[in-house]
């Protein structure tokens, strides 16, 4: 509803905060499928500050650039957000109605049949036919994402991160920025390890390319 970042932009060291509404526009990212194999791959398809809408928790609404890291997160304290609290939609049995079948899944086919398997059940001695829950489980690396970008005079983007995947990254970045891929370099230093956490564009790296 509302961002009010007056007492944030007088903090010591803030140089621009940015939100939706000062946000350069941004076309959204693509995910992975069998249109855009070699072009990129974006965590989400989600727009990345380019509306008034919270689209999942932690989403980022808003940017503090500051001198240091320090000044940042303390003008970040001072950013006040009002919301307009609306249901989400997040029971994944409720939602089975609206499913549809994907076109691909990363670039596979979505369904794949082998065998009848109600002819093999309806044959069997015994069946057991239960369903089972278990919490979404995420990998901790000990590398954490982060980010340095910087565009030339020629309007080019230089952009240091911590990914597995630098030429997706190349060709993803130029989609959101509209830019042509060869205008684009990405480098990440080799660190040893590789727990899959890093092997598409997440959103801070286009909010660090935006803020720059």
């Amino acid at each position: 509803v509302r961002i009010d970042a007056a007492d944030a932009a007088k903090a010591p060291g803030v140089i621009a905060i940015i939100t939706h509404e000062n946000a350069p526009r941004m076309k959204n990212p693509t995910l992975l499928s069998l249109l855009n194999i070699g072009r990129g791959v974006g965590g989400s398809d989600l727009p990345i500050l380019q509306d008034d809408r919270v689209h999942y928790d932690g989403e980022a609404v808003a940017i503090v650039v500051a001198e240091t890291l320090e000044q940042a997160e303390h003008a970040a304290w001072l950013v006040h957000v009002e919301y307009e609290v609306a249901t989400p939609r997040v029971w994944f049995d409720a939602l089975k109605a609206d499913a549809v079948v994907p076109p691909d899944v990363l670039g596979e086919e979505p369904e794949l049949e082998v065998g009848d398997a109600d002819k093999a059940l309806s044959k069997a001695a015994f069946t057991v036919d239960h369903t089972y829950r278990t919490p979404r489980h995420n990998h901790n690396p000990l590398e954490l994402h982060s980010t340095i970008a910087a565009w030339d005079d020629d309007g080019g983007l230089t952009v240091f991160d911590a990914t597995q995947y630098v030429n997706g990254f190349k060709h993803q970045l130029a989609v959101v920025f509209g830019l042509k891929p060869d205008d684009v370099r990405v480098l990440s230093p080799f660190v040893g390890g590789a727990f899959g956490g890093k092997w598409a564009m997440w959103s801070n790296s286009v909010l660090c390319a935006a803020a720059a």
